[in-house]
């Protein structure tokens, strides 16, 4: 029984609750925001963080790798500061 707790509550319960968790996140993300302080924020709850450029635009990815990149947060910057933010269900 103790096993089974341990199961649950490692492997299971990130998939139950993590897209609850993740949006409640991604809600505490408002454009002007600084890009330093959402990396902070990410790395409290344990979120992975991918950050990439790409055509000269910045972007921070934010997974819970705990539910193996099912729920993401993708953050648009510019200048460091948040411009967008949206939550995605990688299913």
């Amino acid at each position: 029984m103790v096993l089974f707790a341990a199961v649950f509550s490692f492997d299971i319960m990130p998939f139950l609750f993590g897209g609850k968790n993740m949006k409640l996140f991604y809600r505490e993300i408002t454009p002007g925001m600084p890009a330093a302080e959402v990396k902070r924020a990410a790395t409290k709850e344990n979120y992975r963080i991918i950050e990439r450029e790409q055509d000269g635009k910045q972007a921070i990815s934010i997974i819970d790798a705990k539910a193996m990149g099912r729920y993401i947060c993708e953050i648009a910057l510019e200048d460091q500061v948040v411009t967008e933010a949206r939550y995605l269900h990688n299913d």
